[in-house]
C-alpha cells in the first residue's frame, strides 16, 4: 500500500469516498498491513462509515494484544480479526517451516489470549465477532481454534 499511498491521509480519503459510494445495508471491514496507518484519522473515518477495523496479526503489524488496547479500534457494530502470522515473521519462512499444517508447530500464547479477549470484548459490547485463523499462525488452524 505504501507504493500507492505515500502518506496515510490520501488512503483514508480514498477509502472514505469508496465506502460512501457503497450500499449501506452491508457490513464492511478494512484490513491494513501498515502500522503507521493505525491512527485516530483512520479510526474516525471507519467509525463515521460504520466500517470495521480488522485486527490483523501480520508480520509488519503490532501484535493483536497491542491493537486491542486501542478502544477507538472498535469502529462498527461488529468486529473482526485475521490471525495470519506472528508479527516479525516472513510469510515464506512460515510456509516452509509449518507445512504440511498437520499440527501446531509453535504455540503463540499471546495471540490466543488476544483472540479470547476480542471475543470477550465483543460479548461485552453485544456485537458480533468474525475471526479468521490461518494455518500460518501456529501450524494448524483447527487445533488453534479448538484451544480457543
Amino acid at each position: 500500500m505504501k507504493a500507492s499511498y505515500g502518506e496515510p491521509k490520501a488512503f483514508f480519503d480514498d477509502l472514505d469516498g469508496f465506502r460512501r459510494r457503497r450500499p449501506r445495508d452491508f457490513q464492511y471491514a478494512v484490513e491494513i498491513r501498515n502500522d503507521d496507518f493505525l491512527d485516530a484519522a483512520y479510526f474516525d473515518m471507519l467509525k463515521a462509515n460504520r466500517v470495521g477495523h480488522i485486527f490483523t496479526s501480520w508480520s509488519r503489524m503490532p501484535s493483536l494484544r497491542l491493537q486491542l488496547l486501542v478502544d477507538e479500534a472498535f469502529t462498527a457494530p461488529f468486529t473482526t480479526a485475521r490471525a495470519l502470522l506472528r508479527p516479525g515473521r516472513a510469510y515464506g519462512q512460515v510456509v516452509e517451516s509449518f507445512s504440511p499444517y498437520s499440527e501446531v508447530k509453535e504455540e503463540y500464547p499471546s495471540a490466543r489470549q488476544a483472540l479470547r479477549n476480542l471475543i470477550h470484548g465483543a460479548w461485552e459490547r453485544d456485537i458480533s465477532a468474525y475471526i479468521h485463523i490461518n494455518n500460518r499462525l501456529e501450524g494448524n488452524a483447527i487445533q488453534t481454534i479448538e484451544v480457543l
